[in-house]
């Protein structure tokens, strides 16, 4: 189950910035460093195409092919590895692809949990922020996009960037 990949990191820095077991959470805090920041820190593999680079078992500096052989390949390892794929915007049909697969019983009740309340939504961040967020994680946007257009999944709101600041 992949996230869209700006969404992911938003997330993942007010999930560090409020979780003081995570790893990252003291040197957000001790840095005061801004979402902006922290999205094109190098602190953690995590932070850049990190989708990309666990797919293709390949360390951020193993870069030596081009964007697109990358992405060909974390592809090609997933569906060598992965009977089912899905994205988190579109849940239900993910957990309804796993039922029918796994042979289990009882439908997705819709039910959402570790959904945080104390992060901006996409569309209140500032436009530079969201487009140094893309640069910074621009093979797991291609791979994100790769993997929707197969699901047939319907574009996110915001992909035009129209709503954005």
């Amino acid at each position: 189950m992949l996230r869209e990949p700006v969404d992911r990191l938003v997330s993942h820095y007010y999930y560090a910035k409020r979780n003081e077991s995570h790893y990252l959470h003291e040197e957000i805090h001790k840095y005061k460093m801004t979402l902006e920041q922290y999205a094109l820190s190098k602190m953690s593999d995590e932070l850049r195409n990190w989708y990309t680079f666990h797919f293709a078992g390949m360390a951020v500096n193993d870069i030596g092919k081009q964007s697109n052989e990358i992405v060909e390949f974390a592809l090609n390892k997933i569906n060598e590895n992965y009977d089912i794929v899905g994205l988190l915007e579109d849940f239900p049909s993910f957990v309804e692809r796993l039922r029918t697969e796994a042979g289990l019983q009882y439908p997705y009740r819709g039910s959402r949990a570790n959904v945080a309340r104390d992060r901006e939504s996409l569309d209140d961040l500032p436009r530079r922020t969201i487009e140094l967020i893309r640069e910074a994680n621009h093979l797991d946007i291609l791979l994100y996009e790769r993997i929707r257009e197969s699901l047939v999944v319907p574009p996110l709101r915001g992909d035009d960037g129209d709503s954005k600041k």
